[in-house]
């Protein structure tokens, strides 16, 4: 079966929750300067980067992404988190911003969005990923054993992952075991 039949089914998909530290302390009087610097920012990432995600979606301080997998989710991470740590957010935005980036890599049901006519990745394993963004320390992309199980399979070498241990998630998902994503340079 192709993936165009496949539509409507579970397919294995990497995906990216991301939320801006600092962003609910910000001035209302930034709003339109946290739309034009970092949600143009971010577009520009996603736009140079040589992956397109297969989704996208922001609410606020929040990012989705979601890849096909993830040694484009991971790249993706680390492009993000080095376009942030070079800005000059104090000066844009009157305060510093960071990000935690959560990664997991699992069976989701992807279809059409009958409310918003676009695609969409639904299921367990995006609640999921959802659940590990909250747990990253600021500045750290975490992932889930099942992401750096995937990537290590694929033979990834532009980034590896490390153990951190096991993490109580929030919302009551459970205990998992967690990794951070490190990339090349040690980062």
């Amino acid at each position: 079966m192709s993936e165009a039949e496949a539509k409507g089914k579970r397919l294995i998909r990497a995906i990216l929750f991301a939320d801006v530290k600092g962003f609910s302390a910000m001035p209302e009087s930034k709003t339109s300067a946290y739309v034009e610097h970092f949600l143009g920012g971010v577009a520009g990432v996603l736009e140079r980067s040589a992956f397109v995600p297969l989704a996208r979606n922001t609410w606020g301080d929040a990012l989705f992404l979601v890849y096909k997998r993830p040694r484009e989710a991971g790249l993706v991470a680390l492009e993000l988190r080095a376009w942030l740590q070079k800005q000059c957010w104090e000066d844009l935005l009157g305060r510093d911003l960071t990000m935690r980036i959560g990664l997991h890599a699992g069976p989701v049901f992807e279809g059409i969005d009958p409310i918003i006519g676009k695609q969409c990745f639904m299921g367990r394993h995006t609640n999921l990923a959802a659940r590990i963004e909250p747990i990253a320390e600021e500045g750290q992309i975490f992932v889930s054993e099942e992401f750096a199980a995937l990537a290590a399979a694929d033979r990834v070498d532009e980034f590896h992952c490390e153990y951190q241990g096991k993490a109580e998630l929030p919302k009551a998902a459970g205990r998992i075991p967690v990794y951070r994503l490190v990339g090349r340079a040690g980062d």
